[in-house]
């Protein structure tokens, strides 16, 4: 739980905090914060992490609001699966306790990157990457009991992806060799 919470909220908090007062003191700045999609809405077998990003999303949100008449911007970048080391170990080691995870799409370190860029020249509150999977959490999280109906199906699909991502890997190791 400690290492969880430190890594996901209490880190960005932190810095968030630091590096605030000297926009503050300057009065201008742009933080940009990386959440998830699992923030906006709950996500089975992910729970810790979801409790995490979401609550980075309402301190991230609610510190745009406190700073915006001081010059100060505030962005949340909340993708979906990024393809990174943690994603292998998922791979690697992970069951139904992550199908969740593999439902949408996977994204790619640059398209994290042209989050980036976009947010550092448009400074919106909130990107989510894809949108239409960012909607699709937003419904949930407007009305809980989807999840409830949705999860058997969508844990099914889950681990269909994960599967077919696994073999994919397997394939292209076998081909490097």
């Amino acid at each position: 739980i400690d290492w969880v919470i430190d890594v996901n909220l209490k880190g960005p908090l932190i810095g968030m905090r630091a590096v605030g007062q000297v926009m503050v003191d300057q009065g201008f700045g742009h933080i940009i914060n990386v959440g998830s999609l699992a923030g906006l809405s709950p996500t089975p077998g992910n729970s810790l992490y979801s409790a995490a990003k979401g609550g980075l999303r309402n301190a991230s949100i609610a510190a745009a609001i406190e700073w915006r008449q001081q010059g100060i911007s505030v962005t949340l970048i909340s993708p979906d699966l990024v393809d990174t080391a943690l994603m292998q170990k998922h791979l690697d080691s992970g069951g139904e306790e992550v199908a969740l995870t593999y439902t949408g799409v996977t994204l790619s370190v640059v398209d994290l990157e042209k989050a980036f860029w976009k947010a550092m020249r448009e400074k919106p509150l909130e990107i989510n990457l894809p949108r239409w999977r960012g909607w699709l959490t937003k419904l949930n999280h407007i009305n809980p009991s989807l999840m409830l109906a949705l999860y058997e199906p969508m844990k099914k699909r889950g681990m269909r992806r994960l599967a077919q991502i696994r073999q994919s890997r397997m394939t292209d190791r076998k081909q490097e060799k």
